[in-house]
């Protein structure tokens, strides 16, 4: 079972790197023996999660695009 305290300090994590302009996956289905053999860990350490950290190569949004795009709610919903 994960730690309540591991999910609270990955999702801070991830929100520190958003932050910073960094983007980040948390990647919890994976097999922990496989983790510590390729990164030759000791047999005492738990991997409970991975979070990989990266920049993306993708042109951002604009963040009005909603505004732009926004259809009015008269188009959208009937009353009767």
């Amino acid at each position: 079972m994960v730690s309540h305290d591991a999910v609270i300090a990955t999702d801070h994590m991830m929100l520190q790197a958003t932050e910073l302009g960094v983007q980040s996956v948390w990647v919890c289905w994976f097999d922990p023996g496989v983790i510590k053999t390729e990164f030759d860990l000791e047999e005492n350490f738990e991997v409970i999660n991975i979070l990989v950290l990266g920049y993306s190569n993708e042109v951002k949004s604009n963040p009005d695009r909603h505004v732009k795009a926004h259809k009015l709610l008269s188009n959208l919903v009937v009353y009767k």
